[in-house]
């Protein structure tokens, strides 16, 4: 009889990354019957695409603890580079909690006022540290000491990205820091609506009681608002949005959603064109990670056609996306299109990213804005600095834009 495992597609695989990921957060040994029926390779390719390797193996740790002498399963170079990630992974959280600590230290000190954002304290809602591993720390501030905390990372060692976006700074550091400073939590031109609802965000901030005299916090009900924001913004044209959105949904609801005002919550996500978003988003992160977890990936799911469709857009798209999706956005939203990406879509797109709009360059880079005779200057370097500095990043964006299909 022939007990070798069947080939698994990329959604399988995906679906028993869920699984995993629901049996760590139940801390439930996954069945081994579900665990020899894995493709641990393209379990594992899945897992990091989606920043999830430590809550997949932690699944993983319960079961070898009951299964000793069938560790064999998985290879053993396998298992190493699994395990390394995990560490790797709560390493990581650690040394990005001791650096917003001295962040946040520097800006009560300068009396600015901040919001941590998503992952910063979503982690603190999951059952164990790690299981929420994290790629960068999102931080709202206010804008009016953008220079300051520019001056503030640079002076730290920081190195700031070349490409400055209209909402937030990104600064980075070896080994693993990375700083996403916001003061919009929308850039203005690609999320107008959004933008629009959150451009005086501060009003419907409250103070947090704690160490940080100048930290502030959303309510629980428009925190849920705007990670379901956050998500549904990628979801719809930032390229694809992962597993891990939808697993956030279910941690965060699994401590809230009692707390809740539902009420409210419908209202404002009506405002922001999410009602149906968020209703599936919602619904699907209960089944896939709760009561249901054992189900997903079998003939006995409960997920309708259209509950499928969707999560295999989130399998597929891995954690923040896939660079062929967000072009597309990109693309429609710069060009004004819905229908067919043209090469004449195509060369208007590369061309925008060559000369920005004079709105851009007011958000991004507000000293060209107040001396316009020099932007053609701007332009000039913008130009000659990403092909000395990113000439690898430069063209292949420009491929990837002339390879896009629909």
């Amino acid at each position: 009889m022939n007990t070798e495992p069947q080939p698994r597609t990329k959604i399988q695989s995906g679906c028993d990354m869920i699984y995993l990921a629901a049996c760590a957060l139940h801390n439930e040994v996954p069945s081994s019957e579900r665990i020899r029926a894995m493709d641990f390779p393209e379990v594992y390719r899945i897992s990091k695409a989606h920043t999830m390797q430590a809550i997949t193996w932690m699944a993983i740790e319960l079961w070898l603890a009951e299964n000793r002498n069938d560790t064999d399963v998985i290879a053993a170079d396998l298992r190493e580079k699994w395990a390394e990630a995990k560490a790797k992974a709560i390493r990581k959280n650690i040394l990005f909690e001791a650096e917003r600590e001295k962040l946040f230290a520097f800006m009560d000190g300068q009396n600015i006022w901040y919001m941590p954002l998503k992952g910063v304290l979503l982690q603190g809602y999951y059952p164990a540290y790690g299981m929420r591993q994290m790629v960068d720390n999102d931080i709202l501030f206010d804008s009016a000491h953008r220079e300051t905390i520019c001056s503030y990372f640079l002076s730290n060692g920081y190195t700031v990205s070349e490409e400055l976006a209209e909402a937030h700074d990104v600064y980075q550091k070896k080994p693993v820091y990375n700083f996403e400073m916001h003061f919009f939590l929308y850039r203005p031109y690609r999320n107008h609506d959004r933008h629009e609802y959150y451009k005086d965000v501060k009003e419907r901030l409250i103070h947090r009681e704690g160490d940080h005299p100048l930290e502030y916090r959303f309510t629980d009900e428009d925190f849920y608002i705007y990670c379901t924001a956050h998500a549904f913004k990628h979801f719809i044209n930032g390229g694809g949005v992962g597993v891990r959105a939808l697993m956030d949904v279910y941690v965060y609801l699994a401590s809230m959603e009692d707390r809740l005002n539902w009420q409210y919550i419908e209202e404002e996500c009506e405002k922001l064109g999410m009602t149906e978003y968020q209703h599936y988003a919602r619904k699907i992160s209960k089944i896939i990670f709760g009561e249901l977890r054992h189900t997903i990936g079998t003939s006995a799911d409960p997920l309708t056609e259209k509950e499928h469709s969707i999560l295999s857009y989130y399998i597929t798209s891995g954690a923040h996306g896939t660079r062929d999706q967000y072009i597309i956005q990109e693309i429609r939203a710069m060009t004004g299109t819905d229908s067919e990406i043209t090469r004449k879509n195509k060369v208007k797109y590369l061309l925008r990213r060559v000369f920005p709009t004079r709105e851009y360059i007011a958000r991004t880079y507000p000293f060209f804005d107040h001396h316009p005779y020099l932007i053609p200057f701007l332009i000039v370097y913008r130009v000659f600095r990403s092909m000395i500095c990113y000439p690898g990043k430069l063209m292949k964006e420009v491929k990837l834009v002339w390879q896009t299909k629909n």
